[in-house]
């Protein structure tokens, strides 16, 4: 070690204290509670966030099961961030903007049968007596006469040596 007299710094001062400050900022992580919006995971620019996987947790599952389950979905969520990042950089734009125009589509979809579906549960019993079918064609018979004529047969052919053809 060099030492020096007068104005000088020594040396393995300064790199003592370089030391001691990365070690204490290195520890920080060790010290500090995480926080709950805190990502449990990050690939790119997508994150994946505690409230991510709350649902897939319930009281009936051990803390190991659990452990294991959340394991599996971050690995797989990590997998498929992946994968879709990969995508979006070798696909052409083409195939990227039907891709965007099929999610759209899907999404419209989805939402509209949902819509549906709210309404048809909403709305009132949808069953037809025979009351009201007879009522309704009563007034409006003049709907339910063909345009053209209609004929009914049947064809019975039997054999020669048949005995009893009456």
């Amino acid at each position: 070690m060099h030492f020096a007299s007068g104005n000088h710094v020594y040396p393995g001062t300064i790199l003592g204290s370089l030391l001691l400050f990365l070690i204490l900022t290195s520890c920080e992580g060790l010290f500090k509670r995480v926080p709950e919006n805190a990502p449990l995971a990050r690939v790119g620019d997508a994150y994946l966030y505690r409230e991510d996987i709350q649902p897939l947790l319930n009281n009936t599952i051990n803390q190991q099961d659990s452990a294991s389950l959340v394991t599996n979905y971050i690995n797989n969520w990590a997998v498929k961030q992946l994968l879709y990042e990969k995508a979006q950089i070798n696909l052409t734009e083409e195939q990227i903007e039907e891709f965007e125009r099929l999610v759209s589509n899907y999404r419209v979809d989805l939402y509209t049968r949902a819509y549906k579906e709210a309404l048809v549960l909403r709305g009132e019993d949808t069953t037809v007596t025979e009351t009201q079918l007879r009522q309704f064609y009563e007034m409006e018979k003049e709907n339910f006469l063909l345009k053209e004529k209609v004929v009914q047969l049947r064809f019975v052919q039997l054999p020669k040596q048949f005995l009893n053809k009456e």
